[in-house]
């Protein structure tokens, strides 16, 4: 700010120079204006946690001051001082001050010539976080929730810019930080104890990512081992599985202080097991530091073998009729082989109030309590012509963007499981899991129906559309159904 003050002042000063040999541009403003100091970050926000872990060491809360004024050549000093209950209400009535017990701020802070931003930490010993983890857990429940609240104090004329001269910030302490293991379409069951993922169709890796729901002020490490030892509990509860064979890319994990995620990869050698059978990895996660013990089972996902003889379509139209080799495209295990859900009629995509979409029927040779469905589609998007029924996948809009389920008992009279939106943005995922569907009765057929594609043409208002209505038909490339009879999936 001096050095464009001087520009702008430059005309003047040979005058006055040749005037007065002892003038200083400093002496044209207010003393108040030579050093000026305030808080960097916004001073408060109410959504913005301050999160302890009573773990039995130190944290930190950091916030930034800066200064500013006409001369950045002199020295500015500041206090830091914890605000009282009646100086925070001037500010917010919905927190209190916490007491400066609780934790350690510095006297005061110096800005040497030059300086422009200094960091400031106020700090808490495990011990002062232990104590106001106590003091909480004792506080009447409508007590005011606790705010860590620090004002700044001018010394050596100093001024302290009003409207930014405190930092307020809410503060809670938990126990540990939640611990969370797996991605959502690997996973079968979560409880505070026991995770059970599987490895899908086909898949011969599978990372196992282990997070903690905030990052931590200190190290922290893990240990993944397999277990057999667990295997005859979760036989127990789960029936019976014998061991997969994996190999394991590391045993020893480390969290480093701020870091949340870590992830160990698994890889399957199944030349020594049928992948029909029920097979587990039992793992066994720590972390001791936190005191956190997970059972880990992974489970090669058990897909129920199909044929084209169990495949066909609602409407009874000849396999042909699919513009593809329907059904043997759909359990080929190649991505680019396909069958189109078209036809030359609209039974297909609706039956009475039902909506199951252009649907197939898929006998699973025995009746099943639970099942879980997947399917893919092309990775490739191109234009393809078969004459009359064309069919177009730019943009993947012709994948299911809405789905339509139900079961029967004989193949003919269905009980509808409802509709599952799949996407609502025009590109749908070309690798889809549903949930585990659990039954009432035991069914041994599905209907499995696309309800909606995206609108077709681009010219047009953009979105999903019903088949039947013009839209345009969708492409499967691969459906595999999972057995979800056994004991895990309860």
């Amino acid at each position: 700010m001096k050095r464009h003050i001087k520009q702008f002042w430059l005309p003047v000063l040979a005058v006055l120079a040749a005037a007065c040999s002892d003038f200083d541009l400093q002496d044209q403003f207010d003393a108040k204006f030579h050093k000026v100091v305030g808080v960097a970050e916004n001073a408060f926000q109410s959504d913005d946690v301050q999160s302890f872990y009573d773990l039995g060491v130190g944290a930190n809360v950091r916030f930034h001051i800066s200064r500013g004024g006409s001369d950045p050549s002199l020295t500015a000093m500041v206090s830091l001082t914890p605000m009282t209950a009646e100086e925070i209400a001037e500010y917010t009535t919905y927190y209190t001050a916490l007491p400066a017990e609780y934790f350690t701020l510095p006297e005061s802070v110096t800005f040497a010539p030059g300086e422009e931003r200094k960091a400031v930490d106020v700090n808490l010993t495990g011990d002062q976080i232990a104590a106001l983890k106590r003091a909480l857990d004792e506080r009447e429940p409508d007590a005011l929730p606790y705010a860590l609240a620090v004002k700044l104090s001018s010394e050596d004329g100093t001024t302290v810019k009003s409207d930014k001269a405190y930092f307020i910030r809410p503060v809670i302490v938990n126990d540990t930080p939640d611990f969370t293991i797996g991605s959502e379409d690997h996973t079968y069951k979560a409880t505070d104890e026991e995770t059970i993922l599987f490895f899908k169709r086909g898949e011969t890796e599978l990372t196992v990512d282990m997070a903690l729901a905030a990052a931590l002020p200190v190290d922290v490490k893990a240990t993944v081992e397999i277990d057999e030892t667990l295997l005859d509990a979760f036989n127990t509860a789960h029936g019976t599985h014998t061991k997969a064979i994996v190999n394991m890319e590391r045993t020893e994990l480390e969290y480093p202080a701020g870091t949340t995620s870590v992830g160990v990869k698994l890889t399957a050698d199944d030349s020594g097991f049928d992948r029909k059978e029920d097979v587990v990895v039992p793992l066994l996660v720590k972390l001791d530091y936190l005191g956190i013990e997970r059972k880990v089972f992974v489970v090669f996902g058990n897909a129920i073998p199909l044929s084209k003889e169990m495949i066909r379509f609602a409407d009874g139209k000849a396999n042909d009729w699919s513009l593809g080799t329907f059904p043997d495209n759909l359990i080929d295990g190649d991505r680019e082989t396909w069958i189109t859900t078209g036809g030359n009629n609209n039974n297909w995509w609706s039956t009475g109030d039902k909506d199951y979409g252009q649907s197939l029927i898929i006998d699973l040779g025995e009746s099943y309590n639970q099942f879980c469905l997947r399917y893919q589609t092309r990775t490739s998007l191109q234009t393809l012509s078969q004459g009359f029924y064309d069919t177009v996948t730019q943009d993947g809009r012709a994948r299911p963007h809405e789905i339509g389920l139900g079961v029967g008992s004989d193949g003919n009279a269905w009980t509808f499981l409802g509709k599952t939106l799949v996407a609502d943005y025009m590109t749908a995922p070309d690798d889809w899991t549903s949930k585990v569907y659990e039954l009432d009765e035991a069914a041994r057929y599905i209907r499995f129906g696309i309800v909606r594609t995206w609108e077709p043409d681009p010219n047009n208002e953009q979105k999903m559309i019903y088949p039947g209505d013009a839209g345009w038909w969708s492409e499967l490339s691969e459906l595999y159904i999972y057995d979800g009879k056994r004991k895990f999936f309860e």
